[in-house]
């Protein structure tokens, strides 16, 4: 969420202010995420120690199955992680996630001023 205020800190008279918990909760839900926990749970298990660790992620769901129609249901258990994490996932997080850049590594040269 982003707010308009009156300011002219910058030298501009208004401003755009965005809180970090806005921010935070974005990316929260985005990594929440069926194709986005893998990752989480790296980050998570990589968070503070050196690779290594056993990452594990699973999701519980009703089992589908057309023959049933009503109840007692079958949960499965889906497993998208269970390995140890590794070296190799430390340096594809740091390439893909936090080492990410919007903008170019470098600018073309202004031929219309003058030296």
């Amino acid at each position: 969420m982003a707010i308009t205020v009156k300011s002219d800190f910058w030298g501009n008279s208004y401003s755009f202010i965005r809180s970090k918990s806005s921010l935070r909760k974005v990316i929260a839900r985005l990594l929440n995420q069926k194709e986005n926990r893998v990752d989480r749970e790296l980050l998570l298990t990589l968070n503070g120690v050196a690779p290594g660790a056993t990452a594990l992620e699973t999701l519980k769901r009703v089992a589908a199955d057309r023959l049933e129609n009503g109840g007692k249901r079958t949960i499965e258990t889906e497993t998208l992680i269970n390995r140890a994490t590794t070296a190799a996932d430390v340096t594809d997080l740091n390439t893909s996630l936090l080492a990410y850049t919007s903008r170019p590594t470098s600018y073309p040269v202004d031929k219309a001023t003058r030296p």
